[in-house]
């Protein structure tokens, strides 16, 4: 199977022939490479050019060393010249800010509110803030769609819901403000023809079943700090919704090997069977992290992810 036939096969619910499908949010590219991206803000003609070609070569690179099923990229000059290279016929061209419901509680990005007027506001002003809402969902599906229209073939919605206490609102209001929306945004990328990816950190165990109703491909990253058990979640909404995730990111930022070996293998053993399963850490990978530490964890996927390899893990 090439990379993409994986991580397509895990997003339907299915078992790839060989190996677990990875990929993840990756910081890392100048010390796994020695090179960095390009900004293209500001360039013309020909280091413009050479810049789109720079950056689409470097994203190959990362995703050939690592066996990255996905490439997450966001210009639309480097996605069109991904697609001309024929790299989306091996790789899942993906975005990571595809989410509407961001605007529930991200502070800045122009909108005026602080989390706590948010959240005052959703008694006082409840039916303007719903319209708010409805608003970034238009949109953000209309945002995404020439994105999808260039190449991009996957939408990362990363807005988060919970802290690892629980959820930012109650089940019932969750389902009265955030539920109607993502479960329009979600279908609205999947009218436009991508499949959809659906992060979010904290323990959310009081509102999953609302989440996976409205039918993202795949939930990541299912946060250990929290307490969430991808055992847990693999028996309760395996059949309904791909899983990603959830190396446990303490490991990774202390370099506590052995407890990234534990935790890796962990998910492997629980999570791979049967399908319908990547392999990402419980974030995104990015500094402090040691790139010898994230080397780790994939050389432990490489040996153990395969589907015809049993996992056993150390006491």
């Amino acid at each position: 199977m090439t990379p993409r036939q994986r991580i397509i096969a895990a997003l339907e619910l299915q078992q790839p022939d060989d190996i677990v499908p990875t990929f993840e949010l990756f910081g890392l590219t100048k010390e796994l490479t020695g090179k960095d991206f390009i900004g293209l803000d500001g360039l013309t003609g020909r280091e413009l050019e050479s810049g789109i070609k720079h950056n689409a070569e470097l994203h190959i690179e990362v995703a050939e060393r690592l066996d990255y099923s996905a490439i997450v990229l966001g210009d639309i000059p480097v996605i069109k010249e991904l697609v001309r290279m024929g790299v989306d016929k091996t790789y899942l061209l993906t975005h990571k800010n595809g989410d509407g419901t961001w605007r529930f509680w991200r502070e800045g990005n122009g909108y005026p509110d602080s989390f706590e007027e948010t959240c005052l506001r959703l008694f006082t002003e409840p039916d303007e803030f719903k319209r708010e809402l409805d608003r970034a969902t238009d949109d953000t599906i209309e945002h995404m769609k020439p994105l999808i229209d260039a190449g991009i073939e996957a939408i990362f919605m990363g807005a988060d819901y919970a802290t690892t206490k629980g959820p930012f609102l109650s089940p019932k209001m969750f389902g009265e403000f955030i539920a109607p929306c993502l479960h329009r945004t979600v279908s609205g990328h999947r009218e436009n023809g991508a499949y959809v990816i659906k992060h979010t950190d904290g323990n959310i165990m009081p509102i999953l079943d609302q989440i996976v109703a409205c039918s993202p491909d795949a939930l990541v990253s299912i946060d250990p700090t929290a307490g969430m058990d991808i055992a847990v979640f693999k028996k309760l909404v395996g059949d309904k919704v791909c899983l990603g995730g959830n190396v446990d990111m303490d490991p990774l930022m202390s370099g506590d090997r052995e407890k990234i070996r534990k935790s890796a293998l962990y998910c492997l053993k629980h999570a791979k069977p049967g399908g319908g399963y990547i392999f990402m850490s419980s974030n995104s990978v990015y500094p402090p992290i040691k790139i010898e530490d994230y080397l780790l964890m994939l050389e432990l996927r490489e040996e153990y992810g395969r589907y015809d390899r049993q996992v056993e893990i150390p006491d």
